[in-house]
């Protein structure tokens, strides 16, 4: 199993599978919002994106931003149905850290995925949606402190 950056965001929208699971992390999925995230997130020099691949098979993906040197926004993250619950988050999330330089991963997501999030080491809190009319957790994760558990 390999992680690694896709450097260049045309491979987002262009690859079929990393397209189906970006689509997986959204609302009213469709490709064109796929290309318009994949331009207007990471086209960008601190957008960062991340496949993992399995056997020549890409598996889950993984991308946010970069903010003010210090912080990283993770805006989406999705592991294939068939290899949920193996340790590709873990590992995905594991490998984002690691390659860069920032004090803390902040995140936005749902019931579905909170406890993920909540094991992995990130502090939650529930707040209402005013948009979506629904429950949402804000995540943050103090990197120096998680770093420095799992080593």
């Amino acid at each position: 199993m390999t992680i690694r950056r896709i450097e260049d965001y045309s491979h987002i929208f262009e690859n079929e599978t990393i397209a189906k699971l970006l689509m997986l992390c959204m609302i009213n999925p469709t490709y064109g919002k796929v290309q318009n995230i994949a331009q207007s997130v990471y086209a960008k020099n601190q957008g960062r994106f991340y496949v993992c691949e399995k056997d020549n098979e890409i598996i889950g993906i993984a991308g946010g931003s970069q903010i003010n040197n210090d912080q990283f926004i993770l805006r989406h993250m999705a592991v294939s149905p068939e290899q949920k619950r193996t340790g590709i988050g873990k590992k995905l999330l594991s490998a984002l850290i690691a390659d860069g330089h920032y004090d803390s991963v902040a995140l936005e997501c749902d019931y579905k995925s909170v406890k993920f999030f909540k094991n992995f080491g990130f502090k939650c809190v529930s707040d209402i949606d005013p948009i979506l009319e629904m429950k949402r957790y804000n995540c943050l994760l103090d990197v120096k402190k998680w770093r420095a558990s799992n080593q």
